[in-house]
């Protein structure tokens, strides 16, 4: 019965807290080839991780736009496309709104969820972001929704 037990508790660790690697992914390279995309973030986003579910304290909200440009920078690393941030509207291509952040806790998982809204030639996307684990850092669960979110849109905008 132990070793049932601990299979279950290997298994879960292993299967619910394994990291999203965008290497291996649907995005049609050719279509953006030649493509450099900046993402600014817009003054409206929310700057905020609304944090709902049974758990004890409130954790310190990390500096949401810095992290966004994290995620930009991992997700264009990992998927090999030309992804860069702006502070400047002028200098951007697409620009982002943080429409919402969640943070859920369950019993036995977190779901950060974020929405965001992708605004380039005249035309809105709006993509979700999820990202499941045991716990974690706000920030780092953040920077992978982010991801997630921004990956998302990408597999969206080349149709």
């Amino acid at each position: 019965m132990k070793k049932i037990v601990y299979g279950l508790l290997l298994f879960s660790a292993i299967g619910c807290g394994s990291v999203e690697n965008y290497t291996q992914n649907d995005l049609r390279q050719e279509f953006f080839q030649e493509k450099m995309m900046v993402f600014t973030l817009s003054s409206a986003s929310v700057k905020y991780i609304n944090v709902t579910g049974p758990h004890s304290g409130y954790p310190s909200n990390p500096d949401v736009s810095e992290v966004f440009k994290q995620a930009v920078a991992e997700l264009a690393e990992e998927t090999h496309l030309n992804l860069k941030t702006a502070d400047h509207i002028s200098q951007a291509s697409i620009d982002v709104k943080i429409l919402d952040i969640n943070w859920h806790f369950g019993l036995s998982l977190t779901d950060m969820i974020t929405k965001l809204n992708f605004n380039t030639n005249g035309k809105n996307y709006e993509s979700t972001g999820h990202f499941k684990n045991f716990g974690g850092s706000a920030g780092n669960n953040l920077k992978r929704s982010f991801k997630n979110a921004i990956y998302n849109f990408l597999l969206t905008y080349q149709k």
